[in-house]
């Protein structure tokens, strides 16, 4: 796999704030694969979620998306579905889980400086768009799914 970030190599020196942002990612991915794993059924994923006109099954799919698109340098979300035909909410769960899994991999190997570079022409540094990762996920994503999974018990 080609380098994410082609700026630098490992600074040991300045770990923490790489290592805090990784561990970040990580928490919030697997809070929310507990909740997919846990409430969301195959019958669920082509049923609203309540948000912006969004199904369940394009909630996950911008989940597992956001990894690979930012791994691969892409920016838009839609079209493009990492789930394809297997709708099984297990299934998707190792997509994302192994997106996620590569993204901590590339983040792991850059600097703190690394993480303050531009980020190809989007204006944003490294950091920036990482951070704009997490708290999509946390503040949006996740939440909608348990909107839905809440709606789903009344």
């Amino acid at each position: 796999m080609a380098e994410l970030f082609p700026y630098g190599k490992l600074n040991v020196m300045a770990r923490e704030a790489v290592e805090k942002l990784c561990r970040r990612l990580a928490e919030e991915r697997a809070r929310t694969l507990r909740t997919i794993g846990q409430a969301i059924e195959e019958d669920d994923l082509l049923k609203p979620s309540g948000t912006e006109d969004l199904s369940v099954l394009d909630i996950l799919e911008r989940i597992a998306a956001s990894d690979s698109e930012l791994t691969a340098g892409v920016v838009p979300l839609k079209g493009v579905s990492p789930v394809g035909p297997f709708l099984h909410p297990l299934y998707f769960i190792r997509v994302a889980s192994e997106g996620r899994g590569r993204l901590l991999t590339e983040l792991s190997q850059m600097t703190d400086d690394d993480l303050d570079r531009p980020y190809r022409d989007t204006g944003m540094t490294v950091r920036e768009v990482v951070e704009e990762l997490i708290d999509d996920e946390c503040e949006h994503l996740r939440p909608a799914l348990e909107r839905y999974i809440e709606s789903k018990g009344n």
